[in-house]
């Protein structure tokens, strides 16, 4: 369910999963030449200016079920497109 989740995400701001790529906070800064459209910080702060599209939720695990999370997590994306 975690990964339907993940996928459906990634779908709202048309990305498929095969385009995702998973990093450990501290594997950020190990990115020297990249084209991130989009970043999202699940479970950890968010580090401002990556790129203009930042996303912050808690754990997806957190998030599934849960009415309030996803209703935030929706409104981030919206005001991003």
């Amino acid at each position: 369910e975690t990964a339907s989740l993940f996928e459906n995400i990634l779908k709202t701001v048309n990305l498929s999963l095969d385009q995702a790529l998973h990093l450990a906070p501290h594997q950020l800064g190990q990115l020297t030449s990249h084209s991130l459209k989009w970043i999202w910080f699940a479970g950890c702060d968010a580090q401002q200016g990556v790129v203009d599209k930042t996303l912050q939720s808690p754990l997806l695990s957190e998030i599934e079920g849960n009415q309030a999370h996803k209703r935030a997590l929706w409104q981030q994306i919206q005001a991003q497109k």
